[in-house]
């Protein structure tokens, strides 16, 4: 029998507002009230409400059965709209403004005291702080010839990704002369933002009931046009089948109550909606042939015949709705329906169908039951009660001690206290779409159904959060059921639910489990993808280290569901083919990092966990064939992922990466200054081809190095700060030569008998410069890493994409003329070497070039005939980075690169990719800003442009598991102080379009804010993932800003990593990286630095075509520059366009070397001489201050 129980506790405000937490077992349900009906409480035209005045909330602990306090919002919230994240927070949106009539202070509003006005203030109750924020407000101007903004009395609703959308309610005083406001506006969870939609082509009433049905459309119940009908949340349009409203007056206003029914999977969730307050009970199926209101049933009992305005209904868990409360059309409490009634939708359980026949129970009126009129709140429980609160006596006005009621009853249907109700044990606290949950009952043999309740929010008879869901499930064992989460977020929106199990006599659990369904995504983005056992030997036994070789990504779980992130994954390492074990490789965790790590524990996180993998021996490769794919799993709860990798031990010539495959330890660079000191005896003259072809015969001369140990490659510095190259033809007005050198290894069997068989024969190296920075290392024979000629006649040619340079190549031998010759004619003998098998004794060979793009006379082809260039650039100005990017590439024919491997990847390629650029302390924020350009490559995905925002949002979803989706720009910020603000500029994209794929891609808040049409900035953190755009045919080059703080120290070193990671096969991995290094010293030693750099962007920039997509971002870099050395205290405008540093000397070019030489040493005799006359006038002034106090 059903009962009301009276809580001895009363609400202590006017319970207008309620809304289920799923915070403790039986949950708590925050109320609130705003200025709870009271014209004293509430603000004016002239003033807002008062704080203190509308501090209204509480929150009922249905454990405890005790109201608990509660901060509220400072903003007037009575009459407000409100509706759950996809992220499970409750926003509130709008509310009363101003409590006057007459005509508003914008003009309009020549009516009454029946709509006051509306409020754009927006809060989100964090409910594990307990405390409420104010968000984005609703908009104000709009496009649409209407002034104002603002919502009292509007509809808010959950879309299918999560967001929310407003609807009607009457706009603020302030306004101009419109009294709906029919406009429609949606918040991103992600931008964090209302966004005005066109306004709707018919006005809704206010409350307007709205339903999100399956196929992500909205269903308005009833327009102000006396139509009910389908309403597009992404275009803004009606679209579909319409149908008259129903003709009751109860229906067509704001008292009204409805519900949507229970939708069945065996039914593909077809929607159905109940409208219930008037005599006659009215339905509507959503996909019938014919679009129309019936009948719904007759009732019956008591209840039959009476009116019950401002009723409402309720879903329970056995899939009855449940009508409490209403009076009739006078609004006297002495006409309250006291008697609860109970519609069975006509559901045949045993099919899951709709093919029963409907019918109505009227339940006895109870003692304890209270009258429920305007203002009245109902909400289901977890133990399967309902909390009934709130009334204003006789839709009175007033202080609500007075006229309002204050007593809280608890509903208990007839199975409340069944002692057969079957029990949850335990669940999921969280899950994703199209994924099975276990659900651990002892009663697993007698359940009948699955559902999920959403957790309700209601207000003015309406609760458009409410909807139950039932779930396809299979009898796993004795104690367990296995359910299946459907795959549609339109069916169920994300956010929390109650988990039922109802047995096959219909009775719902003793206590339902709360659930977040939620967009989550676990992947594994790899660094190190495939690994030979020729690196396995060449590092110390037993300790293989591959540091970060791979990330696992757990994105859109709140740190509660992932216990805390305080317990790294664990990782397993199999065969893909077999499953066995692989021997002696593990995974060490060294690092847990957070995109957003202030983000507060009820918001979803993005958190990447850093592994090494280790190698203790090389038993992992003891396996017959060449090369085995091995599965990496890593799992963290029930949170699963994987990525493959590649373990060989094919003889290979190859080059050792170290702990960071941007900087390779056999891929070493150096600078030599004319006339200046020797390198291995070899001494640098003027030219540099004829000084590396030197360097190579005496670096791969065995008879002078017999051994690696005491090698003088070893002796080219690999210090991260001295191993640069320079762009300038000159440093300290002498001529500078850059050279790269790559040490090469090879590993393969004597045959028996001896005979050269296994010797790795005509092996070369090519050497390339990237532009600038790259994040695109991808092997790609036919762009980047472009080749002429076959077999041994096989050289390296200008790379392109897009019609673009982005490539370079470079040889020890001279380049060939260019006007006459075409590319391919090109030789280079010492960079082709045979590398003779030694068993397990290591090969090396060493292979070089003249980096010689710092050379303000060298050209290179851009197009060619069929005998010579049709045009040719300087090489100096093709540069577009004080840094660029050097890789170096084996190329072996019986070992050909993999298309799509990168360095990281691939053993046959190297690269040095730093940048570095100082930073001044102390000294301003010009001073402590530093830039560099970079070039990305674009995503092989174009964000979909004809989808509704739902389906964009599954589509990314579904990506994710089916590995498609947008590449990332993945930021380690390592040790950058967390208050740095990143501005990132691509003048070819539209920041609104990286925000728009923020909207589409992102399960977490983004820190991403717009600067301008092509700009962004965010402040950092341990990492940030910044989607890249696709449908470009060409790369996408951008400037990266960092403005450090204030209290930065000089000596201090930051050190900062870009990658790029796409999806290849079934995960992501890191197609190029670079780091950028911040080292902070102080103005006197950085500002020629910058006075040099400065002098070679506008050297470079001068040159550029009008079409050069560079020509924007130089402008940007030498903007800063420039600020940057009027901050040291240099004068940028004194700062010529050159090639070179000769100005900053004052020395001719044209001079001699021997006179360049003796102009330098009278230069620096002057520096002395300057300084000496400084120390000999300090000793004057102090011998005459001794002389003066001796006396």
């Amino acid at each position: 029998m059903a009962t009301f129980e009276l809580i001895p506790a009363n609400s202590e405000i006017l319970a207008i507002h309620a809304a289920l937490l799923p915070i403790g077992p039986k949950g708590k349900v925050i109320i609130f009230g705003g200025d709870e009906h009271n014209q004293a409480q509430a603000g004016r035209d002239a003033y807002p409400a008062n704080p203190t005045d509308v501090d209204n909330t509480r929150i009922y602990d249905a454990d405890t059965k005790t109201i608990i306090g509660c901060t509220s919002p400072t903003t007037d919230v009575f009459c407000s709209g409100h509706a759950f994240l996809g992220d499970g927070r409750l926003v509130i949106g709008g509310g009363t403004e101003s409590w006057e009539g007459g005509a508003g202070p914008g003009g309009g509003h020549g009516h009454g005291l029946g709509n006051f006005g509306g409020h754009q203030a927006c809060w989100v109750y964090n409910y594990l702080r307990n405390n409420w924020d104010r968000i984005a407000d609703f908009n104000f101007d709009n496009t649409f010839c209407k002034t104002g903004g603002g919502r009292w009395y509007p509809t808010l609703l959950t879309l299918p990704n999560g967001d929310l959308i407003a609807f009607s309610g009457h706009p603020s005083r302030r306004s101009d002369n419109w009294h709906n406001n029919d406009i429609p506006e949606k918040y991103s969870q992600t931008s964090q933002r209302w966004n005005w939609i066109k306004p709707t082509a018919s006005a809704l009433n206010f409350y307007p009931r709205i339903y999100l049905v399956k196929g992500g459309l909205l269903f308005i119940c009833v327009a102000e046009d006396g139509t009910s009908r389908f309403y597009n949340p992404v275009t803004g349009d009606f679209e579909g089948a319409s149908a008259s409203a129903p003709v009751e007056d109860i229906y067509t206003g704001w008292d009204n109550t409805s519900v949507l029914l229970p939708l069945l999977p065996n039914e593909n969730y077809r929607a159905r909606i109940l409208m219930c307050n008037d005599v006659n009970p009215k339905k509507i199926d959503l996909e019938a042939a014919t679009l129309g209101w019936q009948n719904a049933g007759t009732r019956t009992g008591a209840a039959a015949g009476k009116v019950r305005k401002f009723g409402i209904s309720t879903i329970l868990p056995n899939g009855e709705i449940l009508v409490l409360g209403g009076v009739d059309n006078s609004g006297l409490d002495t006409t309250a329906v006291l008697e609860p009634e109970v519609y069975e939708p006509g559901i045949n359980w045993s099919t899951g169908t709709y093919s029963n026949v409907e019918s109505w129970q009227s339940l006895a009126a109870d003692p304890n039951s209270v009258a429920r009129n305007y203002h009245s709140t109902n909400i289901l429980l977890p133990d399967g009660s309902v909390f009934t609160a709130g009334s204003s006596h006789n839709v009175s006005s007033g202080d609500p001690a007075t006229v309002g009621e204050m007593r809280m009853v608890i509903f208990k249907p007839d199975y409340f206290d069944n002692p057969s109700r079957p029990t949850l044990n335990s669940t999921a606290v969280s899950t994703t779409y199209g994924k099975q949950i276990s659900i651990d009952t002892p009663d697993a043999g007698n359940i009948q159904r699955v559902a999920l309740i959403r957790n309700g929010s209601n207000t003015h008879a309406f609760n458009p959060d409410q909807r139950y869901v039932g779930l396809n499930f299979i009898k796993f064992s004795a104690d367990k059921l296995i359910a299946s989460i459907p795959t549609d977020p339109s069916v169920l929106p994300p956010g929390y639910y109650m988990l039922w199990i109802i047995n096959n006599a219909g009775l719902p659990c003793r206590l339902a489990k709360f659930i977040r369904i939620a967009f989550q995504n676990c992947e594994i983005i790899t660094d190190h993808s495939t690994f030979s056992v020729l690196e396995i030997d060449a590092q110390p036994v037993g300790n293989a280290v591959f540091q970060n070789a791979f990330y696992v990504v757990y994105d859109g779980f709140l740190p509660s569901e992932l216990n805390n992130f305080s317990v790294a994954p664990n990782i397993t390492f199999n065969a893909v083919i077999g499953g066995a074990s692989i021997a002696d490789m593990s995974a060490i965790h060294v690092d847990t990092l957070y995109e957003n790590p202030s983000l507060p524990p009820d918001v979803p996180q993005k958190v990447t966990f850093v592994f090494n993998i280790r190698f203790t021996s090389n038993n992992a490769f003891s396996f017959a064939e060449l090369s085995k794919d091995v599965r990496i799993s890593a799992t963290l709860l029930q949170n699963t992922c994987e990525a493959i990798v590649n373990l060989t031990k094919a003889p290979n010539p190859y080059m050792v990466d170290g702990s960071t495959s941007w900087l390779s330890v056999d891929l070493r660079v150096f600078q030599m200054k004319e006339g200046g000191p020797t390198r291995a005896t070899i001494a640098q003259g003027s030219s540099g081809n004829i000084f590396i072809g030197q360097l190579l015969d005496r670096f791969n001369d065995r008879s002078i190095y017999t051994t690696d140990e005491f090698h003088p490659f070893n002796d080219i510095s690999t210090d991260l700060n001295t191993s640069q190259l320079e762009w300038l033809e000159t440093s300290e007005g002498v001529r500078v030569f850059n050279y790269a050198v790559a040490k090469v290894r090879y590993k393969a069997p004597v045959p028996t008998p001896p005979s050269g068989a296994n010797d790795a024969i005509n092996v070369k190296v090519f050497f390339r410069l990237f532009n600038a920075a790259i994040t695109n290392a991808i092997y790609n024979p036919n762009g980047n890493y472009n080749k002429a000629g076959t077999g041994g006649n096989t050289i390296s040619v200008i790379g392109k994409e897009g019609g673009l340079i982005t490539s370079i190549p470079f040889f020890a031998e001279p380049r060939v003329n260019y006007s006459a010759s075409l590319m391919a004619s090109q030789t280079d003998p010492r960079n082709m070497k045979t590398l003779p098998a030694k068993g397990n004794v290591e090969s090396v060979v060493y292979f070089g070039c003249w980096l010689d793009f710092n050379q303000p006379g060298q050209m290179i082809p851009v197009n060619e005939d069929a005998t010579h260039a049709t045009s040719l650039v300087n090489l100096q100005t093709s540069v577009r980075g004080i840094h660029p990017c050097l890789i170096a590439e084996i190329y072996f024919e019986d070992d050909p690169t993999r298309v799509g491997a990168t360095p990281g990847s691939s053993d046959n390629l190297s690269q040095r990719n730093l940048v570095i650029a100082h930073s001044d302390n102390p000294g301003s924020l010009s001073t402590h800003t530093v830039q560099h350009t970079f070039e990305i490559k674009p995503s092989q995905f174009s964000l979909p442009t004809n989808h509704h925002g739902h389906e964009m949002h599954m589509e990314a979803f579904d990506a994710r598991k089916q590995r498609r989706g947008p590449d990332f720009l993945i930021i380690h910020w390592n040790n950058l102080p967390r208050d740095s603000k990143i501005v990132v500029y691509m003048p070819d994209v539209k920041t609104d379009d990286i925000l728009a794929l923020e909207d589409y891609a992102r399960l977490s808040p983004t820190k991403i804010k717009k600067e301008d049409e092509n700009s962004f900035s965010f402040i950092s953190s341990d990492i940030n993932y910044i989607p890249v755009p696709g449908g470009f045919q060409k790369n996408i080059p951008g400037l990266l800003t960092i403005e450090l703080p204030n209290n930065i120290v000089k000596g201090q070193l930051f050190k900062v990593l870009v990658q790029q990671a796409r999806f290849y096969g079934n995960a992501r991995r890191i197609i190029g990286s670079f780091q950028f290094n911040i080292p902070v010293s102080t103005a006197e030693r950085i500002l020629k630095i910058e006075m040099r750099n400065l002098s070679i962007l506008q050297y470079v920039r001068q040159t550029m075509a009008t079409t050069d997509p560079w020509r924007l971002i130089f402008d940007r870099y030498i903007t800063g520059v420039s600020d940057k050395v009027d901050g040291l205290g240099g004068n940028a405008s004194n700062v010529p366009a050159a090639p070179d540093d000769r100005w900053l000397y004052n020395i001719d070019k044209d001079l001699p070397m021997a006179d360049t030489i003796i102009k330098l040493f009278n230069h620096c005799c002057k520096r002395i001489s300057f300084l000496l006359l400084i120390i000999f006038v300090i000793l004057a002034i102090l011998l005459i201050y001794l002389i003066l106090k001796t006396e």
